[in-house]
């Protein structure tokens, strides 16, 4: 008795496999596009944190008041300041981003002593005493910064502000701001800062008052996109 023998032929093992393969590609690379999503939105949901926060030590009376700078076409960091004492003694700051130069500029210095401590990725690099009103410091890209600033007058000392230069992406340097814009679709704007004193909230377009109530600011991974609306 002749047996039936069940078999895939050369053709069918070659249609299934191509099926598979496909498959698995499709899947690797939606994969890969969920991942690049994802870190995005965790970054994007780390500046939302950041002001979240700030509101909150607004509320509570922990500082003064703060202000933020983003600037556009494919910037990698921001810039942080909190005031914590409603006074005139306070540190304006400027970032080179070609030179990566963080300039620091004391105001009223007098014949007060500065302090200022210089912390890279929360550890404390070194501490300056100043003699003069600024002082110009190296900023390595793959680092977040920041500086305490301290008044010390006979034997009290007195903490004045904090500034953080924040990298979006520090570790893989992929994750930009593209733009910021008023609307999604349109108004490019090149800097935004935002401000809040004493809980009211504004936007800044480099110096100039913005009578806007939202603005978008708009990430670029690996020619893909995502924004977020920050409101006053």
């Amino acid at each position: 008795m002749k047996k039936n023998i069940i078999a895939f032929t050369m053709i069918e093992l070659i249609v299934v496999i191509s099926i598979i393969s496909i498959i698995s590609v499709s899947s690797l690379n939606w994969f890969f596009n969920f991942l690049d999503d994802s870190q995005i939105k965790t970054k994007a949901s780390e500046i939302i944190l950041t002001i979240e926060n700030l509101d909150k030590k607004i509320k509570n009376y922990e500082i003064y008041d703060y202000s933020i700078i983003f600037k556009s076409s494919y910037k990698d960091s921001y810039l942080v300041k909190q005031n914590i004492f409603d006074s005139d003694k306070y540190v304006y700051w400027e970032y080179n981003y070609i030179n990566k130069e963080l300039l620091l500029n004391i105001n009223n210095l007098w014949w007060d002593a500065w302090i200022i401590k210089n912390y890279k990725d929360v550890k404390l690099e070194k501490q300056l005493t100043l003699a003069t009103s600024n002082i110009d410091i190296k900023i390595d890209d793959w680092y977040n910064y920041k500086f305490e600033s301290y008044s010390s007058w006979t034997t009290k000392i007195n903490r004045l502000n904090d500034i953080e230069l924040i990298k979006i992406d520090k570790n893989d340097n992929l994750i930009f701001i593209d733009k910021i814009t008023q609307s999604i679709w349109w108004l490019d704007l090149w800097e935004i800062e935002i401000k809040n004193i004493w809980w009211k909230k504004q936007f800044y377009n480099s110096w100039t008052l913005l009578n806007i109530n939202e603005i978008y600011l708009n990430f670029e991974s690996k020619w893909r996109e995502n924004y977020i609306k920050i409101t006053k």
